[in-house]
């Protein structure tokens, strides 16, 4: 069996080209946590001031049978699956981060229990990989949506919030 192959050449014009090409695409402008103004509040600080917020800590309790180990401790539903042993103490990070006895952070805990109270995610699914959320896919999913369309934990925690937020996504479209 023979292959042939062809070869094709390229013509290339040295005349000047008439029409003028478009601008190249711009990336939108996102900001970043770590440059925000001083005026502006941190996440965890508008969490901490809502109610709901409270609200679904205290669903986070573990209330296991054996309460002289675990009993008044805060796990997150990752930690629960995956039976991450619980620290003595809750922790703040050097950026005043608090974390519960898992070792994750509030908000990441706070939105994927309503993520599983929502059954988007926990052991409603049959697939594994949707009944948690780690710490580090939170953080990419966090990150991306809030640079896309400007979504943070308190969406979940207030309807009112969440139509707000992707009211105003949908006017900067």
């Amino acid at each position: 069996m023979w292959l042939i192959i062809e070869r094709t050449s390229l013509r290339v014009s040295n005349a000047p080209n008439k029409t003028p090409l478009p601008p190249p695409p711009t990336a939108p402008t996102v900001e970043h946590a770590s440059a925000a103004t001083s005026t502006e509040k941190h996440i965890d600080d508008i969490l901490e001031a809502m109610p709901e917020f409270h609200d679904v800590l205290a669903e986070m309790v573990v209330t296991d049978p054996n309460a002289t180990v675990h009993g008044g401790k805060y796990k997150c539903n990752h930690c629960i699956i995956i039976r991450r042993k619980m620290r003595d103490e809750e922790e703040v990070t050097e950026d005043g981060t608090k974390l519960l006895h898992c070792g994750c952070s509030q908000n990441k805990a706070v939105a994927e229990w309503m993520f599983k109270k929502k059954g988007l995610i926990g052991r409603v699914t049959n697939v594994r990989e949707l009944m948690s959320l780690s710490e580090q896919e939170w953080f990419k999913f966090d990150h991306i949506m809030g640079g896309l369309i400007g979504y943070n934990t308190t969406w979940l925690l207030d309807d009112k919030a969440l139509k707000a937020g992707l009211q105003a996504a949908l006017d900067r479209l």
